[in-house]
C-alpha cells in the first residue's frame, strides 16, 4: 500500500471541507458583492459541523443533522448565485471552471450525508470518497495487527531472491487479481529465461491460474478458501 497523506475520512467532515472550499473560491471571485460576511458565515458553518461531530460519538440528533445540512445548502445556494454572476461576466474565466468543480464536489458530499444520516441508507463502497485533495485514495481493510485500515493506493511488487525489485505496478483502479498475469508476462519478456513466481492468495482466480500455467512451468498461486477433496488429492501426489 502506498499511503496518502490524508486525515481519517468521515462524510460529515468531507462535506464541511467541500463547502468551505466552495465558499472560499466564491468569495474571491471577481470581488463580487454578497460575501462581505464570509468569515461569519464560515464560523456558523463550523459551529453546526462541531455540533454534529460531537454528537456522533454518542448518537446523532436529527435536529442537529438537519440544521447542519440546512446551513450547507444555504451556502451552496449562495455559491450558485456567484457562479451565475461569474458566468455572465466571462464564460471563459478560469474562475468559472474552478467554481463549478468545487460546487459539484460539495453537492456530491451533501447528497451522501443526506442519504446516510437522513434517509438511513447504507452507501455502497464504490460511491464513497475518502479525500478531497487525493481522490485516488482507497480504503483498504486488510486486518493487519495494529493497522486495521490503510488509506492509499495498492502497490504490487515483484521481488527477486536477491531482494531486488525488477517490476512493480500501482493499482489505481484495479486489484491484485487484475495484475497477476501482466506482471508475469512483463517479467518473462524482460529476462527471457525460465522464471518462477510465487503469489499470495489475493491474486488467485481460475482464469489467472490457467493463464500462468502457459507462461510458467510451476506457478505458485494458492487457491482462496479451504482445499476441497480434489485439491487434497493433487497435493498428495
Amino acid at each position: 500500500m502506498v499511503e496518502t497523506d490524508v486525515a481519517y475520512p468521515t462524510d460529515v467532515k468531507l462535506l464541511y471541507d467541500a463547502v468551505r472550499k466552495s465558499v472560499d473560491r466564491s468569495a474571491r471571485a471577481y470581488d463580487l458583492v454578497g460575501w462581505r460576511q464570509c468569515a461569519s458565515l464560515k464560523s456558523k458553518l463550523t459551529e453546526a459541523f462541531q455540533s454534529v461531530r460531537v454528537a456522533k460519538r454518542y448518537k446523532v440528533h436529527p435536529d442537529r443533522v438537519l440544521s447542519y445540512l440546512d446551513r450547507c445548502s444555504m451556502l451552496l445556494a449562495k455559491c450558485v448565485k456567484t457562479r451565475d454572476a461569474v458566468a455572465s461576466l466571462d464564460r471563459k474565466s478560469s474562475w468559472l471552471a474552478a467554481l463549478e468543480a468545487a460546487h459539484r464536489e460539495a453537492w456530491r458530499h451533501f447528497e451522501l450525508v443526506w442519504r446516510r444520516l437522513v434517509d438511513q441508507e447504507k452507501i455502497p463502497h464504490h460511491e464513497k470518497v475518502f479525500s478531497l485533495h487525493a481522490p485516488h485514495t482507497r480504503w483498504m481493510a486488510k486486518g493487519k495487527a495494529g493497522v486495521p485500515v490503510e488509506l492509499g493506493v495498492p502497490l504490487a511488487i515483484v521481488e527477486s531472491h536477491e531482494g531486488l525489485i525488477p517490476d512493480w505496478e500501482i493499482m489505481w483502479h484495479t486489484v491484485d487479481v487484475d495484475v497477476a498475469v501482466p506482471l508475469a508476462e512483463r517479467c518473462k519478456r524482460s529476462y527471457r529465461t525460465h522464471i518462477q513466481i510465487s503469489y499470495d492468495r489475493g491474486f488467485w482466480s481460475p482464469e489467472n491460474f490457467e493463464a500462468l500455467k502457459s507462461l510458467i512451468e510451476l506457478p505458485a498461486l494458492p487457491k482462496k478458501g479451504k482445499p476441497n477433496k480434489k485439491d487434497c488429492a493433487m497435493s498428495a501426489r
